[in-house]
């Protein structure tokens, strides 16, 4: 099955390259999945190998995601085409500019500032981690131990790190414009100071290369050599907080790093996928039906529902608690099972929506909407180019994530929202 893995990926990326379409998001997603899928079936640090059928559904997802893609490319690309609106984007910038300075940022830099302290004076990092998730009395020494003000943190600040994100990527590769992608970073970099976790600097990390990647598509590779050498200094800066904080919280060896937290966090959603269809009792087969898909903004209208008295557990708070029980989902190299939770892919989010008519339902939207929002590509839309970089987010981290379910997806909503209300604004004005 490994070399029929690679086949089929290596096939479908030169037949989205052959196609001649603006294929260049869509081939790097599939790069990604592909490089993890393929090296799955090596078991490198033990984990259980997919079935057949298991893989089947990865090979089903992302042969109609690259159908659809091509073919809501070839049907509306004229309609969809469209020019960047310069007053419009003009005002998106701006405005985001402002509300990230005059009150994201302070809020992040106030709590940042709380968990130095708290590290400091009151906990060491060990017993911190565990705190700030609640695991030790229910609530967050960091929030004040107030789960209102930790639950206004994450449904606020939380989208808001990645809209700056996803925006200043956008801005700062088409119009090299710095403000919002450089508060973009210093919010990431705070977000995983409070949280004590690495995420935040694998992030960075994907957006350093996806930002080189994408430079290099859109200018040529006359200025590759400089913009490698610019890249290395970030990207070094990134992996030596990573593995210092890795260290820091207790692994012993680079082989542990390696093995750990490079092949198995970014390979064991597959094992788990594969263990969980096989388990006729897993929420898989629990169909929510698209709420599973949309929980990270299901969140939202549940906490008014239960502030109206009206009883309802959201697709985040069910699929989350479901996936932090520990899976059996290989053995290690002394022999002992492999036991690990949290690790779940935005396949157990699609799957749960409808089985495999939820997997082809959500390949066709995604292919759909690479479509569109690659428009970008074309007429160099920040705007657009933001969602589409959003959209690479939820499938690079739906690897390790049921990414829908967080605050990636109430991001590129309220990116949404923010263009309408933009654009109505700017008609009622002139």
């Amino acid at each position: 099955m490994l070399l029929i893995t690679l086949f089929f990926y290596i096939s479908i990326i030169i037949w989205l390259c052959l196609s001649g379409s603006r294929s260049i998001a869509i081939v790097l997603v599939l790069i990604w999945w592909g490089s993890w899928n393929t090296l799955s079936y090596l078991s490198i640090s033990g984990l259980f190998v997919l079935s057949f059928n298991t893989q089947c559904m990865y090979f089903l997802f992302f042969s109609l995601f690259s159908f659809s893609y091509i073919a809501h490319e070839r049907i509306f690309e004229s309609n969809f085409a469209g020019d960047s609106n310069l007053t419009n984007n003009n005002d998106f910038y701006s405005i985001l500019l402002w509300i990230s300075i005059c009150f994201v940022l302070p809020v992040q830099l106030f709590f940042a500032s709380h968990t130095v302290y708290i590290l400091k004076y009151i906990m060491p990092p060990a017993t911190y981690r565990n705190d700030v998730f609640g695991l030790l009395t229910g609530s967050a020494t960091v929030f004040f131990n107030s789960n209102t003000v930790a639950l206004l943190h994450s449904l606020v600040i939380g989208p808001f790190q990645y809209i700056l994100l996803f925006s200043g990527l956008a801005f700062y590769i088409l119009r090299k414009r710095y403000g919002l992608l450089l508060i973009g970073v210093v919010l990431v970099i705070l977000d995983s100071l409070i949280m004590f976790g690495r995420f935040g600097y694998h992030y960075l990390l994907i957006s350093v290369l996806l930002g080189l990647v994408f430079i290099t598509y859109f200018n040529g590779f006359s200025k590759l050599r400089s913009n490698l050498l610019k890249a290395s200094l970030p990207i070094f800066l990134l992996l030596f907080l990573t593995l210092w904080i890795t260290f820091y919280r207790g692994s012993k060896s680079v082989l542990d790093i390696f093995d750990l937290f490079v092949v198995t966090y970014h390979t064991e959603s597959f094992s788990i996928f594969d263990v969980e269809l096989k388990n006729p009792s897993s929420i898989l087969y629990q169909y929510s039906y698209g709420l599973s898909m949309l929980g990270g903004i299901e969140r939202y209208w549940v906490l008014v529902l239960n502030k109206l008295g009206i009883g309802y557990l959201s697709q985040t708070d069910i699929v989350g608690g479901y996936l932090h029980q520990d899976f059996d989902i290989g053995v290690d190299r002394f022999g002992k099972p492999i036991q690990l939770n949290a690790y779940g892919s935005i396949f157990f989010t699609m799957y749960r929506d409808g089985g495999v008519f939820g997997v082809i339902f959500f390949a066709a939207i995604f292919g759909f909407l690479f479509s569109y929002f690659s428009v970008s590509l074309k007429n160099r839309d920040p705007y657009r180019f933001s969602l589409l970089i959003g959209l690479m987010f939820i499938l690079i981290y739906g690897i390790f994530q049921p990414t829908t379910l967080g605050p990636m997806l109430p991001a590129l909503f309220f990116l949404v929202v923010m263009k309408f209300f933009i654009q109505v604004y700017n008609r009622v004005r002139f």
